[in-house]
């Protein structure tokens, strides 16, 4: 049994409903630019996952400055219960890898298991190929590296959200 089979989120997370019944977005490596897209941010509900308060408050800032409703949370056990609560539909998740308790590598492993269709961002100050490759095979949608700006921060807030818009346009064609 691998520690992520042990985990005690995954457990309690397994027996809820799954509220993020939508088709897992296609998301690309590279992000498109925020400029060239309209504002699909609007709306949205985010939650970010970060020990680092002040990288917390800016991401809050930054996102709900173009529309999104923010759920700042300050570890990954915190983000857990506010998902599990299923009081909010979230559209997106941005966690940051390196938290103490409980690793992003295992909320984005938990959260992946439990909600699949549910898009990760993940962030990190100590990014490695190795890793990223991990954070892709967990089901991450994007990885960005620290420090990051606000351009490829909502580039890549931007592009999940399009993707997702894309493939449930192209599911409704379909039908």
């Amino acid at each position: 049994m691998g520690f992520h089979d042990a985990n005690p989120f995954v457990f309690r997370a397994e027996i809820a409903a799954n509220p993020y019944s939508r088709t897992a977005p296609a998301f690309g490596t590279a992000p498109a630019s925020a400029g060239n897209m309209d504002n699909s941010i609007a709306d949205k509900n985010i939650l970010i996952a970060d020990d680092d308060e002040r990288l917390l408050r800016a991401l809050d800032k930054v996102l709900t400055s173009e529309g999104a409703r923010v759920t700042p949370t300050k570890w990954a056990g915190d983000a857990v219960d506010v998902l599990m609560r299923q009081e909010t539909k979230f559209d997106l998740v941005i966690a940051d890898l390196q938290m103490p308790f409980v690793t992003g590598l295992t909320l984005l492993s938990s959260i992946h298991r439990i909600f699949p269709a549910l898009p990760v961002i993940v962030l990190t100050a100590f990014g490695s190929p190795i890793l990223e490759a991990e954070c892709f095979r967990e089901g991450a949608t994007a990885f960005l590296e620290k420090p990051l700006d606000t351009a490829q921060l909502l580039g890549a807030v931007n592009a999940v959200f399009a993707s997702s818009n894309a493939n449930q346009q192209g599911m409704a064609i379909c039908r």
